[in-house]
């Protein structure tokens, strides 16, 4: 009986044990099913196609799930589980440039064969990076004109295009949607050296990723067009009108010449405009000259310069006046020398008048010329060369525009005596057999004109003044050979 009894404290006391022990594994039980809290997590964006997803490692944890997910649609699916409780991170690659991905970790526990997962991060979101635009060309349109084309980004929602000179920073001066590969930039200044660059960028929710670039950029220079010489004419002895091509964007335009096709050429003049596309130049003595053009325009940074033109020539033939106009003996020969004249002037015309004076004349009547006939009976004939304007029309060596001086030394030096002023202002000559006589009409210190008057030498002394009008230089004449 007694026996019975203690076996039957012997079970209940297994029985308290055996609860106890129940109740104590079924509290820890308990604990360990407590849920773990979210880590916290941070991401880097690495490259074009990486990004590393970071956590701070949780107590209790035996491992962590990372979740995510493209864009901001699309489903949650797991990316990555990692086993270790002191994991901290996982660097996602391959990815799409230019793309917005979305990230979520959960730690968890192993209990009974059992993972339970913890509470889940806040959602962290990431754009990876845009891959650096491909420089195509950067190209020169026109003296303020560039063109910049690049290769496409992929996912670029738009371009920025910089700009800088020397060793200046880029400045960003415009932009273009994702679906444009080029610009063209209107505000270069010519003679400058540009660098330019691009970078892609996109936008999610307010999130702007932009690209690299390249670091030095492509350079270009701008410049001024070139001109070209449209027309270049002889008008008025040795003076040559030239006329050229606009340029756009000059200040003006720099004329050279030379009496080469090779050059040397040198700077005649400076046109200090650039709508001016014409001008007349004034040449020291005949012959063949070489005109080149260019444009020009002064910056701060100093003076730009275009293309020269191309090169065109004139010639020009001075007409030298000289004793060949005494050697005719009639009328018929002096009226010859008179339509041989006009032919070297050029741009003249020989007519007879009812007074019967051969003229022949310049478009201003600058020029003009007699052979008279005035005492047939007698022979005597007179040619008169008038020259008023007309400076490839020489005398002796003596030209309209030139100092006085200087013609009147040159005329002297010809064998001709200085006989006198008339008016004032008109230096009288003879020559020495007394057929011939030279007037200098002066001006501001130049000559103005000249006449140029030769008597047969058939002419009778007594009956010079019987045959010719007053006033057309033979009255002059008669004057200063003493009759």
């Amino acid at each position: 009986m007694k026996k019975r009894i203690k076996n039957l404290e012997m079970v209940l006391l297994t029985a308290i044990w055996c609860l106890f022990l129940s109740i104590v594994i079924g509290g820890n039980q308990t604990e360990a099913a407590q849920v773990l809290p979210a880590p916290e997590v941070s991401l880097k964006v690495s490259g074009t196609r990486g990004i590393r997803v970071m956590w701070e490692p949780v107590s209790g944890a035996d491992g962590y799930i990372v979740y995510s997910k493209p864009g901001n649609i699309g489903q949650w699916s797991v990316l990555k589980t990692l086993s270790g409780g002191e994991k901290e991170h996982y660097s996602n690659i391959y990815l799409e440039p230019g793309t917005r991905y979305e990230y979520i970790v959960r730690a968890y526990q192993e209990v009974n064969d059992r993972r339970i997962e913890g509470t889940k991060s806040d959602v962290e979101i990431a754009i990876t990076g845009l891959s650096i635009p491909q420089m195509r060309s950067v190209t020169a349109l026109s003296y303020n004109q560039v063109q910049v084309v690049w290769n496409p980004v992929v996912n670029a929602m738009n371009y920025r295009v910089y700009r800088r000179t020397g060793n200046t920073i880029f400045r960003e001066i415009a932009r273009v949607s994702g679906d444009v590969t080029k610009k063209k930039d209107t505000t270069a200044q010519p003679g400058i050296t540009y660098y330019y660059t691009v970078k892609a960028s996109c936008t999610w929710e307010n999130q702007t990723v932009l690209s690299s670039c390249h670091i030095k950029g492509l350079p270009v220079k701008t410049a001024l067009g070139g001109t070209s010489i449209e027309k270049i004419t002889a008008i008025n002895g040795r003076q040559v009108q030239l006329s050229w091509k606009k340029v756009a964007g000059t200040q003006g335009y720099v004329i050279q010449r030379s009496t080469s096709a090779s050059g040397p050429f040198k700077k005649v003049k400076t046109i200090q405009s650039g709508s001016t596309v014409s001008w007349t130049d004034t040449l020291p003595s005949a012959g063949t000259y070489y005109y080149r053009i260019r444009a020009f325009k002064q910056q701060s940074s100093g003076f730009t310069y275009g293309v020269f033109s191309n090169v065109k020539s004139i010639q020009i033939e001075l007409l030298e006046i000289t004793d060949t106009f005494r050697n005719y003996t009639d009328y018929t020969t002096a009226k010859a020398m008179i339509d041989s004249l006009a032919g070297k002037i050029g741009g003249m015309s020989t007519y007879y008048n009812q007074n019967g004076y051969d003229y022949v004349r310049g478009g201003k009547e600058m020029i003009f010329a007699t052979a008279k006939n005035a005492v047939t009976a007698k022979g005597i004939y007179n040619i008169s060369i008038y020259n008023t304007g007309y400076d490839n029309l020489v005398l002796y060596g003596a030209y309209v525009g030139e100092p006085i001086r200087d013609a009147v030394w040159k005329i002297k030096q010809s064998g001709f005596v200085y006989t006198g002023l008339l008016n004032g202002n008109t230096y009288a000559f003879r020559s020495t057999d007394r057929h011939r006589a030279i007037f200098l009409k002066e001006s501001g210190g130049k000559v103005k004109s000249w006449e140029y008057d030769i008597v047969s030498n058939q002419i009778q002394i007594g009956e010079l003044n019987q045959g010719f009008e007053q006033g057309n230089g033979m009255s002059r004449l008669a004057a200063m050979i003493g009759i």
